[in-house]
Parts: C-alpha cells; sequence; structure tokens
C-alpha cells in the first residue's frame, strides 16, 4: 500500500521554553520525536509524496535534529513535498533552524507556498524581533498568534485558565483509494490518497487534525506508528469509512 498524505502535522517535541496561559497543546513535556517515528512514516510515502508539512511542537526550535533529519530523508528518499509551515515562539534565534528550513524550502515543489513566522500576540511573551529570521525570504514579519478570545481554542492550559471561545472540533477522515472494489488489507499495490490533515506526535501516537492538546492525542489516538505499521493504521479507517458508507 502506498500514500500521499495531503497534509502532514509533525510533532517533533513536546518541550518549550514559554508557558503560554492560552496555549492549547497544554504543560510542556520532555519529550522529542524519534527518527524511529519519522522513518515509520517516511516508509509508507516513499516514492509517492507529501503535499504540505507542519513543524509544530511544543516549541519546534528546541528540536531542530529532527527537523533536519526528516528534511534530509525525504531528499535521500526522494519523497515529494510541496511546501511547509513553521511556527517559532522567536525567545531564541536558532541559525541551525534556518539552515534546516532553507534545505527544505529549496526542495519543496511550491515553495512559495511555505510560511515560516514568529508568535507574537498579547498572549505570549514579548520578545525582539529577529534579524536573523526577518533575512529568510519566506519569513512571514507579520507574525502568527490569537488576536482575540474568539480564535484561542479552549484546549489544554487554555481550558484550564478560562481561555478560549473555539471548541476542539475532530477532523473528519476523507481518504480516497485507487480501485476500491478490492478489500484494502489484500491489494498491496494500491495507492492511498489521505486528504484530511494527519498529525504524528512524538510518540507516534497518530491523530486527524491539529488543534488538540497532547492528552487528547495520546487519550484519542486511532494508533500508533511504532505498534503497528503505518499502513494497518490507514486500512482500519478505509474499512471503518467503508462501512459508514454501507450502512
Amino acid at each position: 500500500m502506498e500514500f500521499y498524505l495531503s497534509s502532514l502535522v509533525l510533532e517533533v517535541t513536546r518541550r518549550c521554553n514559554m508557558a503560554c496561559d492560552h496555549c492549547m497543546r497544554g504543560d510542556a513535556q520532555n519529550k522529542d520525536i524519534s527518527t524511529t517515528v519519522i522513518d515509520r512514516v517516511l516508509d509508507s510515502v516513499e516514492g509517492h509524496g507529501i503535499g504540505s508539512v507542519t513543524l509544530t511542537g511544543g516549541e519546534p526550535s528546541l528540536n531542530v535534529p529532527a527537523i533536519q533529519y526528516f528534511v534530509d530523508q525525504v531528499q535521500s528518499r526522494k519523497i515529494g513535498v510541496g511546501s511547509f509551515y513553521c511556527v517559532t515562539n522567536g525567545k531564541v534565534e536558532s541559525l541551525p533552524l534556518v539552515h534546516a528550513l532553507i534545505d527544505l524550502y529549496a526542495y519543496c515543489d511550491e515553495p512559495e507556498m511555505s510560511f515560516f513566522t514568529v508568535s507574537h500576540d498579547s498572549y505570549h511573551e514579548s520578545v525582539p524581533k529577529s534579524k536573523l529570521y526577518n533575512a529568510l525570504k519566506f519569513f512571514n514579519t507579520e507574525g502568527h498568534g490569537p488576536t482575540s478570545e474568539e480564535a484561542i481554542i479552549r484546549e489544554g492550559r487554555a481550558r484550564e485558565n478560562g481561555f478560549g471561545k473555539r471548541q476542539y472540533r475532530q477532523e473528519e477522515w476523507d481518504i480516497d483509494v485507487q480501485d476500491n472494489k478490492d478489500p484494502i488489507w489484500i491489494i498491496s499495490e494500491q495507492y492511498v490518497s489521505v486528504n484530511n490533515t494527519l498529525h504524528i506526535a512524538v510518540n507516534g501516537n497518530v491523530m486527524p487534525g491539529c488543534d488538540f492538546s497532547f492528552a487528547r492525542v495520546d487519550r484519542e489516538r486511532v494508533g500508533n506508528v511504532l505498534r503497528e505499521p503505518f499502513k494497518e493504521i490507514i486500512a482500519r479507517q478505509i474499512s471503518t469509512l467503508k462501512l459508514k458508507e454501507a450502512a
């Protein structure tokens, strides 16, 4: 079974050097993604591609080696990547992060769609504007972050502190299967396109969507790439979708 992932969210770390009251992820954890988790996902898309990849955390600049490993692997495996999205809190300027993102930008099929910026708003700690990041062609100087209570997702620490008007909504599965007359678990050469956002946590947990707390993805995961092949996790979702359609 071969995959195309339309939108991959890679949680590279759960560490963070801020403790924002409105954080939807919740309290930081001393956990980083392993190269094994990255490999397990990329093994399934080798030869095909990823529409967009979001490099998230925690604070992604705290685990640049994982980002660089991902970049090196998609290049060596010749896995196409359309574009990327990455937001840092900007507390520490990271030259290694710049190098990794430049490598990824140069490799992307649609680099002009890539987005890198700093979270600066009334809910984050104030940090100086970055001269280093401003030098990047793909850096968005306008920044990123909630502008009001309505924009904050009521998850994680935001829920604990009474912040946020937006409620969590689970993203629906959207999967296309080529020649879906045959059972997905029999036809190994089938091509599968996962069109919804797919979140891969540091510990290998898999969840559709991206706007949820660490606790929710660990509690409501649909599978774990360290415990079963990635293709079996997706095959199970396809089987569930087919049962719903039949009903």
